[in-house]
């Protein structure tokens, strides 16, 4: 998961990774197969210290007054984010949560300045620290035009090389005291070393009076290394054996070189192996007259609002059935149909149970049947494993939602209704399995109803039901 900023609060932006990579994580399970979706936050170091400052009042500060003012903003805003994260039925893996001021973090980033060091790529120039970083770009270049990297948009990979072809060397300090601050030491002479510690550092610089590097490491450089340090890196630990590296990120189009072409440069160059091949991106934002959403503009759309109005599963199905690479045009009517699409589901089921009710009939009366000779729920398998492949999340979801309407509910429900008014057992469990069919489909996309109506007839997870 990209890290959101502690100092954010969910917007669209963030309802949209998560929609899509919980989407993929819940499709991959079903799937039988063994996933890992770390959750986490970015300490955003120049927001927070924009903050920090607004908190105290004043420039002139003391060390312990500033860090205490830090760590209740962190504390404050890391608790809003996450819970408003886990509003949307993200089904990360909640107890690998990182940060990126952990001491894994913290060890991370010593051990690859001290690498990056070594390989002689880090100088210093008007007091800030730069990486060169020709050799990474040319070696990323090179990989991607022999297609190691997939973006679902070829016009922002063309502009990704633009970007390598024409890159800067990478300034990797800052001048604020929020964040990590970088191991490097100084003797009296200036000649400066990296160390874990002052007592490392002593003896490499062979001194025994050192002062360290005011300056702390840039967001961006401690965020690169996600994809490794959430893991256990530098350590060779089991996770690191397992999980790296990664299938895919999914990000903003903004942030495809800031972050995305740095994990892939840093990790290349501390690992061995580049940390992903696929990159999905999605679209930015966008009123129905083509205006970015914004607070200056009042037109934005509060994805908290929606799930108060409408629940998650109309957020996640209305951003999925619109989602792209390029920008996205979207408004409150949207969501407002989305949820009568929800709702009409809801109805189909609530029909079944009024049914088992009015004809006298139990839970048990209502048996699992196996859908084999339905045409068209065979052509929406066929549909739904192709189209998630190709993460073309946009024609899978309207294809169910029409199939969903207009097949089950327009066609099948209306030709049996007859047999299902009479309470006939075997129409209605096949209507109820023919129900779960769909839901089973759409499970990834909206998990709250469908795993309620599935222990609801059945008493079992739809998270268990595997696709066939």
């Amino acid at each position: 998961m990209p890290p959101p900023n502690i100092t954010g609060q969910l917007h669209l932006g963030h309802a949209a990774f998560i929609s899509i990579q919980d989407s993929l994580i819940r499709y991959y399970r079903k799937q039988g197969k063994e996933t890992l979706w770390i959750p986490g936050t970015d300490h955003a170091g120049l927001a927070t210290h924009d903050k920090i400052i607004q908190s105290i009042g004043c420039h002139d500060y003391t060390k312990e007054l500033y860090e205490k003012h830090g760590e209740k903003i962190r504390e404050k805003h890391h608790a809003i984010i996450t819970e408003q994260i886990r509003s949307t039925g993200a089904s990360c893996d909640w107890d690998r949560e990182q940060y990126t001021l952990n001491d894994n973090f913290k060890k991370a980033a010593i051990t690859s300045l001290k690498m990056i060091h070594s390989a002689g790529l880090l100088y210093k120039k008007d007091g800030q620290f730069f990486i060169s970083t020709k050799n990474m770009t040319d070696e990323l270049l090179n990989h991607i035009e022999n297609d190691g990297i997939i973006i679902n948009d070829q016009s922002e990979l063309n502009q990704l090389k633009n970007m390598l072809i024409n890159h800067e060397d990478w300034n990797i300090s800052r001048q604020i005291p929020w964040g990590f601050r970088m191991p490097i030491f100084y003797n009296h002479c200036g000649d400066y070393c990296i160390a874990d510690n002052e007592n490392e550092a002593m003896l490499i610089l062979k001194t025994d009076k050192i002062n360290q590097e005011e300056s702390t490491f840039d967001t961006w450089f401690t965020s690169s290394l996600w994809p490794f340090a959430c893991l256990g890196w530098p350590e060779k630990t089991d996770d690191l054996k397992k999980y790296y590296p990664a299938q895919m990120i999914e990000t903003a189009s903004d942030i495809l070189f800031f972050w995305c072409a740095r994990m892939l440069m840093m990790g290349k160059f501390l690992t061995g192996e580049y940390p992903f091949k696929e990159i999905y991106l999605h679209g930015i934002f966008r009123d129905n007259e083509g205006r970015k959403m914004s607070k200056s503009l009042g037109n934005g759309i509060d994805p908290l609002e929606i799930i108060k109005k409408y629940g998650s599963d109309t957020l996640r199905f209305c951003i999925l059935s619109k989602s792209t690479s390029k920008d996205i045009r979207i408004s409150d009517q949207e969501f407002i149909d989305t949820s009568k699409f929800i709702n009409k589901i809801w109805q189909s089921a609530r029909f079944f149970d009024m049914q088992i009710t009015k004809n006298d009939l139990t839970k048990n009366d209502i048996g699992k049947i196996e859908i084999n000779d339905d045409l068209e729920i065979k052509k929406m398998k066929a549909l739904f494993y192709k189209k998630m492949e190709s993460r073309d999340f946009i024609n899978i979801t309207r294809e169910l939602q029409f199939s969903f309407k207009h097949y089950f509910c327009d066609e099948w429900i209306e030709s049996n209704k007859k047999d299902i008014w009479s309470g006939d057992k075997a129409c209605i469990s096949y209507g109820i399995s023919l129900l779960m069919e769909y839901l089973n489909l759409l499970n990834c996309f909206i998990p709250y109803i469908t795993e309620y109506l599935s222990n609801y007839f059945y008493g079992e997870k739809m998270i268990d039901r595997q696709y066939q």
